[in-house]
């Protein structure tokens, strides 16, 4: 009886992921019905992408849902209301922009090393000022430089360069061109596609391994993954246990996280514990049908012979337990260059406009 206290006891303690791959408030409502009706401590995962936490001993998978689907974005006032005028604006003007961000750039990489030449000679206050003439004049009359030629050809790059700098700044400033190269670089409808084509990737992956998943029984098997340090019982679920489990969503939950429990936490003495129980609670059931045909029996034996059959069913059921899955760490890693998200109006609204199009050819969305 204090055995099965303690088993009782910790499986109350047991912390439970819940990725149904849906939307945040969907997941949270499904995860609260659970935690309203069951002794466990649930924890969600509000997003679509394989964000579980470390604390977790056992994760519930969704068979369907939209994995690695990104949060709709809605239309924001400044994108709404200026949308055309900034479409119209690059289709005229991008030329220009990337032309003159592209010379910027260079100018911005060729300044330092003539700043740092011009620094073994002349003080920062002179390189500032452009104030050259004499000091130049007096390094050539003490003959301290070599090629007195090229310093001033430096000078000259550099008069030059800054020329340019003081050309382009009011332009980008006032164009704001760095804010929509950087946007349409970002978030045009190319990026974006070839972004949808990276998660249909990662999610034929996913599909893979939840096929593997869907072998063993009842859809649950010990999974290895690179960023939790043990092995943990995976289970999958429906992709709408309401729609599939009514109002038994709670109880079938609760017998696939005890039978996971059982097959892949327990020690061999907690299990002896269990089968123990199941085998008097069987016995229970069936003691009055046995002694009626039977007569007197031997409570003792008949005990032992029916934990005998239920080691025997469970180890023809479990036979693959042992064998571990694993599910790469780097499933729905899209990398940083699918990974920004919008920041300026200018991201937000070349966002928008490229989401809507891919929406519209059936790209997957969530809605928070």
């Amino acid at each position: 009886m204090a055995a099965q206290t303690l088993v009782d006891a910790a499986a109350k303690s047991l912390r439970i992921g819940y990725q149904p791959f849906l939307s945040s408030t969907r997941t949270r409502q499904l995860t609260s019905i659970l935690q309203s009706s069951l002794p466990y401590t649930f924890v969600p995962v509000n997003d679509t992408f394989l964000t579980f936490t470390q604390h977790a001993q056992i994760i519930l998978i969704s068979r369907g849902g939209k994995p690695f689907a990104p949060v709709e974005k809605r239309s924001s006032i400044d994108s709404r209301v200026y949308r055309d005028i900034r479409e119209r604006d690059w289709t005229e003007s991008s030329e220009q922009y990337q032309k003159f961000l592209s010379r910027w750039n260079e100018v911005e990489k060729e300044i330092p090393a003539l700043v740092k030449t011009l620094q073994e000679h002349f003080s920062d206050q002179v390189i500032q000022k452009e104030e050259f003439r004499r000091p130049l004049k007096a390094l050539k009359a003490a003959g301290v430089v070599e090629n007195i030629d090229q310093l001033r050809q430096t000078i000259q790059s550099y008069r030059s360069l800054r020329r340019e700098q003081l050309f382009l700044y009011p332009i980008l400033k006032k164009t704001e061109a760095p804010l929509k190269v950087s946007a349409h670089s970002n978030f045009d409808l190319s990026q974006l596609q070839t972004r949808e084509y990276v998660l249909e990737h990662h999610r034929d992956r996913l599909d893979l391994f939840r096929l593997e998943l869907e072998k063993r029984f009842r859809g649950m098997a010990l999974v290895r993954h690179p960023d939790i340090a043990e092995p943990k019982p995976w289970i999958l679920m429906p992709e709408d246990p309401i729609a599939s489990w009514g109002a038994d969503f709670s109880e079938r939950t609760e017998e696939l996280i005890r039978l996971a429990r059982y097959r892949f936490l327990l020690t061999e003495e907690e299990k002896e514990v269990e089968m123990d129980r199941e085998a008097r609670e069987a016995l229970q059931e069936g003691f009055s049908g046995i002694r009626r045909m039977q007569g007197r029996i031997d409570i003792e034996k008949t005990l032992q012979q029916v934990k005998a059959q239920l080691r025997q069913d469970k180890a023809r059921m479990f036979r693959n337990d042992r064998q571990q899955l694993y599910l790469p760490g780097n499933v729905g890693e899209l990398g940083p260059q699918f990974s920004k998200n919008p920041i300026t109006r200018e991201d937000l609204a070349v966002y928008e406009t490229s989401d809507r199009q891919l929406v519209k050819s059936g790209a997957w969305r969530v809605a928070d």
